[in-house]
């Protein structure tokens, strides 16, 4: 039986913004946001080949935001769920 398995990560995602329009922070969230996607959709194909694995799926498992509660900072929390195999 070849060795697999499945990875649970939780990733933060903060940013600083001090105009006081909240949309402001929240569109320079979303930026950081689709930074770190693009980043995981890069990441997929060199981990397995640098990891000598193949990630058989990778998947958000969920997603909150912060409720505007640290202001001037604005964050996101993901779920992250990633299925490997030897």
């Amino acid at each position: 039986t070849r060795p697999k398995g499945t990875l649970e990560l939780t990733i933060e995602v903060w940013v600083k913004n001090d105009d006081p329009d909240p949309k402001k922070g929240n569109e320079a969230l979303a930026t950081l946001e689709e930074a770190m996607r693009q980043a995981l959709i890069t990441w997929w194909p060199m981990a397995t080949a640098d990891l000598g694995m193949k990630i058989v799926d990778m998947s958000y498992i969920g997603v909150a935001g912060d409720g505007e509660n640290y202001r001037p900072h604005a964050m996101a929390v993901y779920g992250l769920q990633i299925k490997w195999a030897k």
